[in-house]
């Protein structure tokens, strides 16, 4: 059972009610020597502290359920023990050059052209994958921005007004494995050619921007905001 289950929290719950029940039996008890009153007494601080630990994991484990910021028990783990500094590492990002896994030829590319080519593209003509670098206007926020173009875009082959899609990845994936193991360009470039979906582009974002924190399902402005002009 994960820590986002509903009897976790139930079962948490249910010893957050039951520890005073029985604190309160151990009390009417009164025991009469001075050894078993001294234990008697640890024992009923101990349950006390207890009762208010496991009422606040309770409160703690419903709002998890409800917003899934831990999805697994290892995700809390690796929050406690996460480096800050080496954040980007806990979701498979190397932290090059101020995290935006761009190395010093990409952000040359970037600075000169607006954008670097991805360090793994589709193969064959399967279209090109192009990294930019994106701020976002409320949230402040900058990160990688990686955006598939369909076989032709750079000839200038019918682009006009071509729709876009948004390319999401999952929990605990990076934004690099996204692109390189998903083999979208080479997918999406068999459905154009087989006249199954017409042309369009694909742009992936970093949904997880506050690593190793799963933040793309929360609702604030340095999350899933990040992004939103």
């Amino acid at each position: 059972m994960g820590p986002t289950s509903l009897k976790v929290v139930l079962l948490v719950g249910a010893l957050a009610l039951a520890v005073p029940v029985v604190l309160g039996v151990l009390v009417a008890r009164r025991p009469g020597r001075l050894r078993t009153r001294i234990l008697h007494g640890v024992g009923v601080a101990l349950a006390v502290l207890a009762s208010q630990v496991l009422a606040v994991g309770a409160l703690g484990l419903a709002l998890n359920r409800d917003l899934t910021l831990f999805p697994t028990w290892g995700s809390v783990v690796d929050a406690v023990n996460a480096d800050p500094s080496d954040a980007l590492a806990q979701v498979g990002i190397a932290p090059q050059q101020d995290g935006l896994g761009l190395g010093p030829d990409q952000l040359k590319s970037v600075r000169t052209k607006g954008y670097a080519l991805h360090h793994k593209q589709p193969k064959g003509a399967a279209g090109v994958y192009r990294d930019y670098v994106v701020t976002g206007p409320k949230s402040g926020v900058t990160k990688k921005v990686v955006v598939w173009l369909p076989p032709g875009y750079d000839s200038g082959q019918s682009v006009a007004n071509l729709p876009v899609m948004m390319v999401l990845g999952g929990a605990y994936v990076s934004l690099d494995w996204t692109v390189d193991f998903l083999y979208f360009g080479e997918e999406a470039s068999r459905l154009i050619a087989a006249k199954k979906v017409k042309p369009f582009i694909a742009v992936f974002p970093d949904i997880n921007v506050q690593a190793p924190q799963d933040t793309e399902c929360v609702d604030y402005p340095s999350g899933v905001l990040a992004y939103r002009g």
